[in-house]
């Protein structure tokens, strides 16, 4: 819609929206009155693990939450034995619940990774795709699948997921993921180079698009952003790369900001950031204004990566809202992160810019011919919607109903 504060009514019919005005003269079989409050398609939640989700839960506190989870190759052993002594229809069950939560949460679509080499090996992308079987009408699910301990051992297993899922969800919905920093199985350092060789040979040889955790902090973090996007244009992969966290991006020099940020827009490599780990100086404005997209994911879901999370954007956003404040004795644009502007531009990456990243911007929006993925909200706008944590009051996927006031409404 060009007049986002105008109040009309919306059409749908067969999946799609078929009008938009200021009143439709026809009776629908479900009607919802908005009472003049915010509709929008969904959001878009770019980067989750829900082969994790709710793996602490269960118990009277949260498992293997006594102290700090710092170690990678600690979490890989806890993730390794979780999975192979629970059950396989709490797994599945447990990754239906958390898709149901993001649902519930206004989501309408979702990509998520899957490590493929922890101790049950590719049954767990199994697991993930009988779980989805079950929720394909509530979301659209894309699947990044990883190694989580490097492709130099589990590069047959990630071959393996690639076709079971391509089979399942279709070529468009899956991509190949990776780590280089101290995230996954592992506590080895990476040798940034040869991993990404690996990463670009891989992808270039099954014709897949890259979306990979690049964790690294200050310089080597900036060390491996660049070379990122020097491998992108080496095997001509421009707008097919994502980097998710690139914690480097807050912990630079100005004048080093301002190159990289150049590199990853001219190669069209795409920025993905979380709430639960942004660093409170992330410059997202300036991210933006460079011309590199900037999407959001909800990331993990009450499991040995961070106990707390609840699959929902609105929660995220408020926490940002929080998190990038920074310090008044130092930085001019103290408190900028709670103006209505700053807001905004949080709404703006939980949909438009994390739709982008996707590639499914085509179709989603709220104008004529768009797919019927909708939101109903009862706040009047982003900024109220993200400060009062907004009730949910419908969720519409493909012009089906799916939830109301944050519960799931189909059996």
């Amino acid at each position: 819609m060009e007049d986002r504060k105008k109040c009309v009514d919306i059409g749908v019919h067969d999946g799609a929206i078929v009008e938009i005005t200021e009143s439709v003269d026809k009776t629908g079989r479900e009607e919802i009155d908005a009472e003049e409050n915010l509709v929008f398609p969904g959001f878009v939640d770019a980067h989750k693990h829900v082969d994790r989700a709710l793996s602490a839960t269960g118990e009277r506190l949260p498992l293997a939450n006594d102290e700090p989870n710092d170690s990678p190759t600690y979490l890989g052993e806890v993730f390794d034995s979780y999975y192979e002594e629970t059950p396989r229809d709490i797994l599945q069950e447990r990754v239906v619940t958390n898709i149901r939560m993001a649902v519930e949460s206004g989501t309408t679509h979702i990509r998520s990774h899957v490590a493929v080499d922890h101790s049950i090996g590719t049954e767990l992308v199994d697991i993930v795709l009988d779980a989805y079987d079950e929720t394909r009408e509530l979301v659209d699910l894309e699947l990044v699948l990883y190694a989580a301990g490097g492709l130099a051992e589990g590069e047959p297993n990630v071959r393996e997921a690639i076709d079971s899922s391509q089979e399942r969800l279709g070529e468009e919905n899956v991509l190949l993921g990776g780590s280089i920093g101290l995230v996954g199985g592992t506590d080895s350092v990476q040798n940034v180079d040869s991993t990404l060789r690996e990463w670009f040979e891989l992808a270039t040889e099954l014709d897949i698009d890259l979306d990979v955790h690049v964790t690294p902090r200050n310089a080597a973090g900036y060390y491996a952003l660049m070379r990122l996007a020097e491998y992108t244009l080496k095997f001509d992969y421009q707008h097919r790369v994502t980097a998710v966290h690139a914690w480097a991006l807050a912990q630079i020099p100005e004048w080093w900001l301002t190159s990289l940020l150049e590199a990853l827009e001219q190669n069209g490599i795409n920025v993905i950031t979380c709430y639960n780990s942004i660093r409170e100086s992330m410059p997202v404005e300036q991210i933006i204004d460079s011309g590199v997209t900037l999407a959001h994911g909800t990331d993990n879901d009450q499991d040995f990566v961070y106990a707390n999370g609840n699959a929902d954007p609105l929660e995220a956003a408020l926490v940002m809202s929080y998190k990038l404040i920074k310090d008044w004795h130092f930085d001019e644009r103290y408190r900028w992160s709670e103006t209505n502007p700053a807001l905004g531009l949080f709404w703006q990456i939980l949909t438009e810019e994390s739709a982008e990243v996707l590639g499914i911007e085509a179709e989603y929006g709220v104008s004529e011919g768009s797919q019927a993925n909708l939101v109903v909200l009862d706040e009047p706008s982003p900024q109220w919607a993200i400060i009062r944590q907004a009730t949910r009051r419908a969720v519409v996927k493909d012009g089906q109903v799916v939830a109301k006031d944050g519960e799931i409404c189909l059996s």
